[in-house]
């Protein structure tokens, strides 16, 4: 494929977590805790999957990089995290009262501006600190709630749940243009955060990018569009733009919305 005209987008995706190594740290592999009580089993599944840290003591984040992040590997009974300057890495383990437990607790120790949350976050996730969870859904997305065991809200995560959207979806309308030709689409690559499709005419594919602190955020960066003539080249430049314009993204049903950051719906999509 020849691949022509690209646009790119702006945004910010939270970087996945990096286990200390080398002369900052190592960490020992601890095997998931067998035999689970169905309360233990219920928090393990509310736990799993990778999450930002979007407000801590009551108080929202405001990052412009390095995203504060925390994530569970439950068959390892393991986590790692970023306090937005060093890396945070140990044990958890599940107790039978459903609360959770931090232990064998290290962390890098970088020199970084010093920003109100960064110890704020490490003393939550240190070795000995027991914690209640709670869990809920907004929108598209999920929350945790990490909780001190006298009631106090300590943190609260945000996962973007991405996987909805996930495989190949046929546009249906670009802002007021209804499209009918099943040739104009898009197919998600969420694990690997591409999306590639077609215009009606031409080719392309990009990047997908997730602002951390966005609810319900989607953009996309690095698009590359073959150069054939088309025929119907309203529709391709409308997607395009709508494509560039994206800010966040609305699922309801089969049926997917684009939205710019104003809010107003620049494409609608509906699951094949």
């Amino acid at each position: 494929m020849i691949l022509g005209t690209t646009f790119t987008g702006c945004s910010l995706f939270s970087n996945k977590g990096t286990t200390v190594t080398g002369d900052q740290a190592t960490t020992s592999t601890v095997s998931a805790t067998p035999g689970l009580d169905a309360t233990q089993s219920e928090v393990l599944g509310r736990l799993t999957g990778d999450w930002s840290i979007v407000s801590v003591n009551n108080k929202t984040l405001v990052v412009d990089e390095d995203q504060p992040y925390l994530i569970f590997e439950p068959e390892k009974g393991q986590f790692y995290a970023s306090n937005g300057c060093n890396i945070i890495n140990g044990d958890y383990s599940l107790l039978a009262n459903g609360n959770i437990q931090f232990s064998n607790v290290i962390s890098s120790r970088m020199a970084c501006p010093v920003q109100w949350y960064h110890d704020a976050i490490s003393q939550v996730l240190n070795d000995g600190v027991t914690v209640k969870i709670k869990s809920y859904n907004q929108g598209n997305e999920s929350y945790l709630d990490i909780i001190s065991t006298s009631g106090s809200k300590l943190m609260t995560l945000r996962r973007h749940n991405m996987e909805m959207i996930n495989g190949k979806w046929l546009v249906t309308q670009i802002g007021d243009l209804h499209v009918s030709n099943p040739e104009v689409n898009l197919f998600f690559d969420i694990p690997e955060l591409k999306v590639h499709g077609n215009t009606g005419c031409n080719y392309f594919n990009g990047e997908i990018l997730i602002d951390t602190q966005v609810p319900s955020s989607i953009s996309f960066s690095q698009m590359a569009v073959t150069l054939s003539m088309c025929p119907d080249s309203e529709t391709e430049m409308a997607m395009l733009v709508a494509l560039e314009e994206t800010h966040t993204y609305r699922l309801q049903g089969s049926s997917l919305y684009f939205l710019n950051s104003q809010g107003k719906v620049v494409m609608k999509l509906h699951r094949e």
